[in-house]
């Protein structure tokens, strides 16, 4: 059987692409002949920006490297971009990534089992790459690692196949940088105590290791214990994180990087609800799920990369990724709704085990480049990954008319043993080359144009200890082309106006009545805004408007039952807002605003309502810290922050499952001793609001309250 990966065909076609890009950027340099062509030593259009944020002390950041590899200033992205930097995740006590995105503006962070979430904008769920490398579904559903190791998150809302191709997620790519290793010595030490026991200790230590700083290292370890706010439940997790740069010459740079992270938790899947859908009047500390479960997760990573600065300021870059994971979930936990007559509820009890693996690389060229009098940028890469995964378990039978209320003495919480009845294996490649050419075609005007040429496969089969099956394929692609073009246009020197069409394909396996696999859906995004950096770049500004039409989405065929036809289509519109950064001396802020409307403009049985319920139409965002720079509270800060939405609910069934309106407070108060030493309480929820953080999902789990008020004492030193 030939499989993607292996065809020499595909890999010449995609080489192609990006050989044709620069073939063509030689020849306009050559045909030239009345403007002498010039590489400057820049690595942007304009001004050498970084997009690192660490010891900035910001709440903005100037550029961000998720849309083109390299750093690009935030207004010259003509598309809604957040930065969340390394001095909000500090101040604010961040220490998941569900902490940080759900502080991005037009993202939702809905929990799943308490140690991992399904991350949403604009409607869809969203993609993810790993220091600018695409990974395949691997955001939402999948837990990820501690805080501690980042640099920054950087947040592209809306559609964006030029970076990864395809993925089940049309709605954003969320870009996570690691810390880099210092040419200076440099260590941090922050030891804190929360509610519910939280115990958290971290230490990040970086310098050189030799005379010259030409090889130098970083080392972060962090070590959390806590229990939860929901009864009978506890967490630890470990980090150890480690990097080396050595820099071969002066401009070429050998980089290796190692993460283990290894995770103990018990499980939360929120409360079942009444088969009429009505919620049970539960403490938030009610948890239905078997004291004995366990999610037991162990990730590793490892990196290397190799980069090369020309003179002429272009840049050669090659990075390979491993990573793995071993998970285990032995769970039991309620599998029906609430029979409202005896209030009882099924019951059932797992044991199954998940191996994944991914292979990485992504290798790119790009750089500037002049020609007619203006300065240009390309990029030009090529990227694959091979993801694999092995699963084996099994399950007890179903238990019935268990009691809800009093389930602790019930057959539910008996610990069985789960012998493993059933496997499988499953294994998804991608690759791609991509490019993208930004012309400055006058003063004012710069045109963005790129794509991207993706092959796509999936397989499956049966193993062990299930009867051995062949391999099945699944979903696949070959030789999609997937666009990307976009306008800039600077008002003044401060404001740009943008506008931009992007386009993704989620392949599909249902079939029509003639037994042919149906074309990819397609989310095609068209988006105008405005976007201005003010006070040198010490505060960002951005205001977008945006449609998605998700088409081509699989539509119930009435004339042949249980076959398909690509007609359905969703429409998601909304507003982008936000502002971050320093308006004012010694203060920092991050504000966001979005407003979302989305429905089904052809289905065969739901045209015409809501798409989902599960995002609020309205969400306001708040992130604000003054530090007092002189005068007898010298040394203080203060801050405070706001999250607020409006109306949420379920979808289909569950629709009549909603809640109103909510707003959560959270607060900061801290001092900073010396530049050594600093301490800060922080308050989240302080006014104890009862909100769901899922609700409608399902009937009978996901149904999560929201964390109550709780408190944070941090205590950190440097040198």
């Amino acid at each position: 059987m030939r499989h993607a990966h292996r065809s020499p065909a595909a890999l010449r076609r995609v080489l192609f692409t990006g050989a044709s890009l620069a073939a063509l950027l030689i020849a306009a340099h050559a045909q030239a002949a009345d403007a002498p062509v010039t590489l400057p030593k820049i690595a942007v259009t304009g001004e050498a920006v970084s997009a690192e944020t660490e010891g900035t002390g910001s709440y903005t950041s100037p550029a961000a490297t998720l849309f083109g590899k390299l750093p690009v200033s935030v207004k010259e992205i003509p598309g809604s971009v957040s930065v969340i930097t390394r001095q909000v995740m500090d101040d604010w006590n961040m220490v998941t990534l569900q902490d940080a995105l759900s502080q991005a503006t037009g993202v939702t962070a809905i929990p799943n089992d308490g140690t991992q979430a399904q991350y949403n904008s604009r409607s869809y769920g969203m993609n993810v790459m790993f220091n600018g490398i695409p990974s395949y579904n691997a955001l939402s559903g999948s837990q990820q690692f501690d805080l501690s190791v980042y640099d920054r998150v950087e947040v592209l809302r809306g559609t964006a196949g030029m970076l990864t191709g395809t993925d089940p997620n049309p709605g954003g790519t969320v870009n996570l940088v690691t810390k880099r290793a210092r040419k200076t010595f440099g260590a941090s030490a922050t030891a804190s105590y929360g509610s519910w026991n939280n115990t958290r200790g971290v230490a990040d230590v970086t310098g050189p290791l030799t005379a010259d700083g030409s090889l130098r290292a970083r080392a972060v370890v962090s070590s959390q214990h806590n229990n939860y706010f929901y009864d009978h439940a506890s967490g630890d997790r470990k980090l150890a994180y480690g990097t080396l740069e050595y820099d071969v010459t002066p401009d070429t740079t050998l980089s290796v990087t190692a993460v283990v992270q290894r995770d103990r938790a018990s499980p939360f899947y929120g409360i079942p609800v009444y088969s009429n859908l009505v919620i049970p009047n539960t403490p938030r500390s009610f948890n239905p799920v078997a004291p004995w479960a366990k999610n037991v997760t162990d990730t590793y990573e490892q990196d290397i990369g190799l980069e090369h600065r020309f003179d002429n300021g272009w840049v050669a870059k090659a990075q390979a990724r491993w990573w793995e994971r071993k998970f285990r979930f032995n769970d039991g936990y309620a599998s029906s709704a609430i029979n409202p007559a005896t209030d009882t509820i099924s019951y059932s009890k797992r044991d199954t085990t998940y191996n994944y693996v991914r292979q990485n690389l992504d290798v790119f060229l790009g750089g500037p480049f002049t020609l007619f009098g203006q300065t240009h940028n390309a990029v030009v890469g090529y990227n694959r990954e091979r993801y694999l995964s092995n699963n084996a378990g099994g399950s007890s039978p179903v238990l019935t008319n268990i009691p809800l209320f009093g389930i602790e003495n019930s057959r539910a919480w008996e610990e069985p043993v789960i012998p493993a009845t059933s496997g499988g294996k499953s294994e998804t490649f991608q690759e791609g080359g991509y490019a993208q050419l930004r012309l400055k075609v006058a003063d004012p005007v710069t045109l963005v144009g790129g794509g991207r040429l993706a092959y796509f496969t999936t397989k499956s089969r049966n193993a062990p200890p299930s009867r051995p099956t062949n391999w099945t394929d699944g979903a696949r692609r070959h030789g999609e082309f997937v666009p990307y073009g976009g306008v800039i246009v600077d008002a003044t020197k401060e404001v740009a106006l943008y506008a931009s069409v992007a386009q993704i394909f989620i392949p599909q396996t249902t079939t029509d009545y003639t037994g042919k696999t149906l074309d990819p859906r397609y989310g095609t995004q068209y988006e105008t805004g405005v976007k201005g950096s003010f006070l040198d770049g010490r505060l960002n500004a951005s205001l977008a408007v945006f449609q998605i039409e998700d088409t081509n989405r699989a539509y119930a065929d009435s004339a042949h039952p249980g076959y398909y036809l690509q007609l359905g289509e969703v429409r998601s519109r909304g507003v982008d807002a936000e502002v971050t950064g320093s308006p004012l001396p010694g203060v920092e802020l991050t504000a966001g605003y979005s407003y979302l409307f989305n429905t089904y403009v052809k289905d065969a049985t739901s045209q015409g309502v809501n798409f989902s319920n599960w995002f609020p139409k309205h969400s306001v965002k708040l992130l604000a810290m003054h530090r007092i720079q002189e005068g007898p509270l010298e040394g203080f800060n203060y801050g405070a922050g706001v999250t607020a939405v409006t109306r949420t609910g379920g979808n289909g069934s569950n629709a009549s499952l909603v809640q109103d309106a909510y707003a959560l407070v959270n607060a900061q108060v801290g001092y900073t001793f010396s530049e050594n030493l600093s301490v800060s309480l922080t308050g989240n929820n302080l006014f104890d609001e009862k909100y769901f953080a899922a609700l409608g999902r399902s009937s009978n789990t996901y149904n999560t309250y929201g964390t109550p008020r709780n408190v944070m004492l941090a205590l950190t030193a440097k040198m």
